[in-house]
């Protein structure tokens, strides 16, 4: 089994599923057909494409995520297969009633990975961490004192200097690009967490009732620095208003598509994160452990 990103933009196309293949079909040129099960995540930004029931149920009961996206090429919806896990119930259960001490701990474990993982990139790029591997090792069980959100502020003024931005989800670009990359990511991380038998719904520090992927935005904080070191470089290119196109989205994308060294083991990103998933479930279930994130 592969996993491999699909997007459909430049094009209303109709997909639909024959022989276990997703049948993508354009008018004027022949039909491009792909196995269901090789699909991880498929994004459609094409205003005119239309689906077929089966196909959709298809892609779904083989685990796949549907990104959907409005004419202006940002994501909107996302299509969750339901957990197929044998001990759903169970873990279900489990992390229902985790105690709020495993939960800071664990959040406590995120917030480091991705502090430690914003100060690598800026060390790569402008050779100076900037202080986050300390602010790092300063986090406390639930981050009680805040630090993922003071490294954050430091990471975004250094990241692209000498372009003045904030990372603002409705703000300027290349708030945009982050925007698809970020979904993407979102999109992966849910996928890992419903094989697992986890509840994207139930998060460890992300709470809104109107989050249907709250611990998706959990797991996925550590991995941001990919998109991140992706869209600096589209920036660098292209500048920050660089156009949500079909070869951008291919570069934002591409971090998911490559191995990693993970612990020594050379691993795709999807690997790594269903990895991670299942440790999380594991440390919920037992009530002690570490989420296993890459360094």
């Amino acid at each position: 089994m592969t996993n491999r990103i699909i997007d459909v933009s430049d094009h209303a196309v109709k997909l639909s599923l024959k022989y276990e293949q997703l049948v993508i079909a354009r008018e004027g040129v022949a039909d491009v057909t792909i196995p269901t099960e090789d699909i991880a995540v498929l994004v459609v930004a094409s205003q005119g494409t239309v689906y077929t029931h089966a196909a959709l149920c298809r892609l779904a009961e083989k685990g796949a995520m549907l990104v959907a996206c409005n004419a202006k090429c940002m994501p909107v919806a996302m299509l969750l297969p339901l957990p197929n896990h044998a001990l759903q119930g169970k873990r279900a259960a489990v992390q229902a009633s985790a105690k709020l001490t495993v939960k800071k701990r664990l959040w406590q474990q995120i917030v480091r990975a991705k502090i430690m993982a914003q100060g690598n990139l800026l060390l790569q790029i402008h050779g100076d961490a900037c202080g986050l591997p300390a602010m790092a090792e300063r986090v406390k069980s639930g981050d009680s004192e805040n630090y993922e959100a003071r490294a954050a502020r430091r990471y975004w003024q250094e990241l692209f200097k000498p372009l003045e931005f904030s990372r603002d989800p409705d703000g300027n670009p290349p708030n945009h690009l982050l925007n698809y990359g970020y979904t993407v990511l979102r999109a992966i991380a849910a996928r890992a967490l419903a094989a697992s038998g986890l509840y994207a719904a139930m998060g460890l520090q992300h709470h809104n009732q109107y989050n249907s992927f709250a611990l998706a935005d959990d797991l996925m904080e550590p991995f941001r620095p990919l998109v991140d070191q992706a869209v600096y470089d589209i920036v660098q290119q292209m500048g920050p208003e660089a156009p949500l196109e079909r070869k951008t989205k291919a570069r934002l994308i591409y971090p998911f598509t490559v191995e990693y060294d993970d612990s020594g083991v050379q691993r795709g990103f999807f690997p790594v994160m269903a990895r991670a998933a299942s440790s999380l479930a594991d440390a919920l279930e037992n009530q002690t452990g570490e989420i296993l994130l890459p360094s």
